[in-house]
């Protein structure tokens, strides 16, 4: 909470202004509220997808290695594109907040639980065994469904309406942004550690995106 402090300092280090960006506070804002409502509502999502994932996660390197990725990543690609934003608007910006960050734990959370109610799934009829879980052709189909994830996110993005009619700016992409990278990072996290089999990561990121097609509707 940084609503006491001096405006050289919020705007300088904690809260993104996209007419004078600077790397503290392109890293530091999505870390960072200036009303209470704000705060809970975001650490609310984070603290239950944290209670889903610490419920589920049968592998504690899966939440580790996606939440390095996560917490440094994450809020530096919510800050690039909300001044990409701030460009195509001709408007300058002001951004913070921990929605991006939260957003991708709940993906993680979903992950989690979707790993452990899914049965286990015994080789197709055309399949043989194989001594390598990952097959190259289940790799490479993984990630032509990551490609159309990210056209979905593409298409959200340019849709979606993020100047509410009395001229505050809501940064509706950032959930969206933030949800993605969950389903994505801890999809390529899996397919390093090797927690479930491939197949998995195929249904979850097409019940992930159904889960989000409703939200990019309602930016229109």
């Amino acid at each position: 909470m940084i609503w006491s402090l001096a405006a050289e300092i919020k705007y300088g280090y904690f809260i993104l202004d996209t007419t004078a960006p600077r790397w503290t506070n392109i890293f530091l804002s999505s870390y960072t509220h200036s009303d209470w409502s704000h705060l809970c509502n975001n650490i609310g999502l984070y603290l239950l997808a944290l209670t889903l994932i610490f419920t589920c996660c049968a592998n504690p390197k899966l939440l580790h290695y996606s939440s390095l990725i996560v917490l440094i990543v994450v809020p530096l690609f919510t800050s690039a594109v909300t001044m990409h934003l701030s460009a195509t608007l001709s408007q300058g910006l002001y951004s913070q907040g921990f929605s991006a960050v939260a957003y991708a734990y709940t993906a993680i959370g979903l992950y989690t639980f979707f790993s452990i109610i899914m049965p286990a799934m015994p080789p197709l009829p055309f399949e043989r065994e194989s001594m390598h879980p990952y097959p190259k052709r289940h790799i490479a189909a993984l990630f032509l469904i990551m490609a159309t994830v990210i056209l979905v996110l593409a298409h959200g993005l340019s849709a979606g309406e993020i100047i509410t009619a009395n001229g505050n700016f809501v940064n509706g992409p950032a959930h969206v942004i933030g949800f993605f990278a969950g389903i994505i990072t801890v999809s390529l996290v899996d397919l390093r550690i090797k927690t479930n089999t491939v197949r998995i990561n195929y249904l979850f990121i097409l019940f992930g995106t159904s889960m989000i097609v409703p939200y990019l509707l309602m930016l229109q």
